[in-house]
């Protein structure tokens, strides 16, 4: 082998064995963000339900992944606009959090709200840094749309829910199946979220079935019927709730819990 073509050799070795570093680097920090989302989503559950216990105990999950995501990440991009001012944000919005479950001082509606602002600065703090295709961020921009329509029809009957309100949900449906579909296109890993092949079947029956209250929306819409509109409506919602909390720990929460009667 001649010299310029150990050179070319040497050359193709190194810039693989520096994707490969690169690759293992970001695969170890898409397990972190992944496992924020694990404790996150039991968090925003728990204290919308109001439920106490479960709350501290989602909590003390969360803070645990936190101080472990910032012990490794705290410092790991000198760009603060794109790194340390959604470190800052998230910080910010968790101490609210935890300042209302463990002291008592406000209903836990208001430490979900701040939850809930967590998890909207995921979503761009993932995709600014190397992560655009995060199956809970594209889930998050469905959930804005997608609620809008069931808290329209919640509570609604036929003789209550305007035609202005039909309207509405006609008007935002597009978007809601447009946002939906860039949920069934995103890659789910499974080696990421610690998902079994039995896991992953039951998580895309699921996504099937959110897609099929989505259509069940469009045909009750398309036939005027308002307490279809109504029933599918809500649909949509019910069917989300098991896609998203599927991305969630609750077992360990349950655990903590347990623990700490």
């Amino acid at each position: 082998m001649n010299k310029f073509v150990r050179v070319l050799m040497y050359g193709l070795i190194m810039a693989l064995s520096a994707t490969g570093v690169a690759s293992a680097k970001d695969e170890a920090l898409e397990k972190a963000f992944a496992g924020l989302d694990q404790a996150l989503i039991p968090a925003l559950f728990v204290t919308s339900a109001a439920d106490q216990r479960l709350s501290e105990a989602s909590l003390t999950l969360l803070n645990n992944k936190w101080a472990a995501f910032r012990q490794s990440y705290d410092s790991y991009r000198p760009d603060y606009a794109n790194w340390g001012s959604y470190i800052d944000g998230i910080a910010t919005d968790l101490i609210e959090a935890n300042s209302i479950v463990f002291s008592g001082a406000a209903p836990l509606v208001d430490a979900h709200e701040s939850l809930e602002g967590i998890r909207v600065i995921l979503v761009d703090f993932r995709g600014k840094n190397g992560f655009p295709k995060f199956s809970t961020d594209k889930q998050t921009l469905y959930h804005e749309p997608m609620e809008a329509i069931a808290l329209t029809v919640k509570g609604k009957t036929p003789l209550t829910l305007t035609d202005a309100a039909v309207a509405f949900v006609a008007a935002t449906l597009p978007a809601t199946q447009k946002a939906w579909h860039k949920v069934e296109k995103c890659p789910v890993d499974p080696e990421i979220w610690g998902f079994t092949p039995t896991q992953m079947v039951t998580l895309y029956n699921y996504i099937a079935a959110e897609s099929q209250a989505l259509d069940n929306l469009q045909i009750a819409l398309d036939s005027g019927n308002k307490q279809a509109i109504i029933a599918a409506g809500m649909g949509i919602k019910q069917g989300f709730v098991p896609v998203y909390t599927f991305f969630g720990d609750f077992k360990s929460v349950n655990l903590l819990a347990a623990q700490n009667p």
